[in-house]
């Protein structure tokens, strides 16, 4: 409100000021000789009309300044006797093209700015939006109310312009938690929760709404004077019944944030409230002493929910954005034709890690399918080499089946191909270009081998011990996996009576044998 009064006071001053500019022109030139037309000046107060951003004002200069050299050209005929100066006259005409000019550029820099200005704020509220996904994204990978609070308060020095960010929690236990604008990296901890930010914090979460600290109003004068800034803006973090605290927004001067900033803020700080709501609820799970079977299904149903709270979405948003790379809804800059790339490869990794955690909830609560059917262990083999051609030969990596003959063993058809699609996805992802990578088929009496054998980096030595335990970190080196999927694989064969073994290869390299007892072969 503040602004658009500024701005009302600043146009009202420069349209009486154009106005009494162009009087005064009109004076001047309609008392001076005809050959001394100084009507030029009239495109003066049209550039300053132009400063109003006001199309009617400028047209109306426009008609003024024409009509004023029209009148002063007459005055000065009149003056010598209805004598008109052909020099003066051809100066006249030259004074309306300039005045008819000018309020022409003046007009099209207004409309060309005013364009600029509305591409200018649609790309910074599409910055904005990116920023605020990613951060969201972030804060739903953790479980720990601790890491949520401290992560709230890098992703909001981040998201905002401001001078510093503090966090007061309603654990009494935890101390305030600031960044400040000269480091965002680093969190400060000052264990200096005084009544006046106690009772700030306990005002702004019953009234849920944020609240404004400025010098204006006694308590916050207190406040801002304590910690030596000029402005604060206070936002509550609560959902249901539940408060978690408060972030206090800080600024060296008047003002702190704008509406969109408010706005943003309110919908990234309701997904702190969920990150904390979650990170609580695992606490409070992990605190509980049921017995193994109910922890199970404690664990299978809290997987399941939050899995399937994020497929739904994720598959949602993967269409939009797809149909938005395919200019469904116009034509994109190239640049942002890379970040929608860049974000419909997230949304897959995403979606193939709640089936991951489905999968490990399966298998933590005992339910891998027990009833094996009878399959052929060399047609399965076939179809996963058809289904990763195109990334190995994207990745320019030669991938080969060698062929075998059937070959049947008992299993559940689905798990045994994300075993094997497992393997297979872990070489190609950790081969070089030019690499090789071979899946094949070996009978050693009544036991089926399937080898898959890659050149590419190799596992370290200190890792191989823990390689098919839940979080083994030694095939997500690049940061990329889980830590599950050769546990999956492991419980997988398991579960169809056989065994999983890794062999390191010289100069380097993996080898990685899944062992099957075989009940048929043509």
């Amino acid at each position: 409100m503040g602004d658009t009064n500024t701005v009302a006071v600043r146009n009202s001053l420069i349209i009486a000021g154009t106005w009494g500019f162009l009087l005064l022109v009109f004076l001047v030139d309609a008392y001076t000789p005809q050959d001394l037309v100084i009507a030029i000046l009239f495109t003066i107060p049209i550039v300053l009309a132009a400063l109003t951003r006001i199309r009617q004002h400028i047209f109306a200069m426009v008609i003024a300044a024409l009509a004023g050299d029209l009148t002063a050209a007459i005055l000065n005929a009149q003056r010598d006797h209805n004598h008109w100066d052909i020099v003066g006259v051809w100066n006249r005409v030259l004074s309306a093209f300039s005045i008819v000019l000018v309020g022409y550029l003046s007009t099209a820099v207004q409309e060309r700015a005013h364009h600029v200005g509305l591409v200018m704020a649609r790309e910074a509220r599409m910055r904005r939006e990116i920023s605020l996904a990613a951060a969201i994204d972030r804060l739903r990978t953790l479980l720990s109310r601790e890491l949520v609070e401290r992560a709230l308060v890098r992703e909001a020095a981040c998201l905002f312009e401001v001078d510093g960010v503090s966090w007061l929690s309603t654990q009494r236990d935890y101390p305030m938690l600031s960044v400040n604008s000269n480091d965002r990296t680093t969190i400060d901890e000052h264990a200096v929760e005084g009544t006046e930010l106690t009772s700030l914090m306990q005002s702004v979460l019953d009234g849920m709404l944020p609240r404004q600290l400025s010098r204006a109003d006694a308590f916050g004068r207190l406040i801002l004077a304590r910690y030596k800034r000029s402005s604060a803006i206070a936002f509550p973090v609560r959902e249901g019944g539940a408060a978690y605290g408060t972030l206090i927004l800080w600024s060296n001067s008047e003002h702190v944030i704008d509406d969109d900033d408010i706005l943003t803020a309110r919908m990234f700080l309701r997904s702190v409230a969920t990150a904390l709501g979650r990170a609580e609820l695992f606490a409070e799970l992990a605190n509980r002493n049921e017995t193994i079977a109910e922890r199970n299904a404690i664990i299978r149903d809290v997987v399941y929910a939050l899995t399937h709270d994020l497929r739904t979405p994720l598959s949602a948003l993967g269409v939009t954005m797809r149909q938005a790379r395919n200019n469904a809804y116009g034509n994109l800059p190239p640049r942002y034709a890379e970040i929608l790339d860049a974000s419909i490869a997230a949304i897959d990794d995403l979606q193939r890690l709640a089936e991951t955690l489905l999968t490990v909830a399966r298998i933590e609560s005992g339910e891998l399918r027990t009833t094996r059917d009878p399959l052929d262990l060399q047609t399965l083999l076939s179809e996963v080499s058809t289904e990763f051609s195109a990334m190995a030969e994207q990745r320019q990596i030669s991938l080969t089946l060698k062929p075998h003959e059937a070959v049947t063993i008992l299993g559940d058809r689905g798990d045994l191909r994300r075993a094997i699609t497992n393997l297979l996805a872990n070489a190609l992802e950790h081969t070089p270009t030019q690499g090789h990578v071979e899946l094949s088929l070996e009978l050693q009496g009544n036991v089926v081998r399937v080898h898959v054998r890659d050149d590419g980096y190799g596992i370290d030595p200190e890792q191989r011990s823990s390689l098919f335990e839940r979080f083994s970190s030694a095939r997500s080196a690049t940061g990329r996996g889980t830590g599950l999927g050769l546990y999956i694989v492991r419980r997988i064969t398991e579960a169809a009576a056989g065994t999983v073994q890794y062999t390191p290869l010289q100069p380097r390299g993996s080898l990685f044998t899944l062992a099957f007892p075989i009940i048929g072969r043509s």
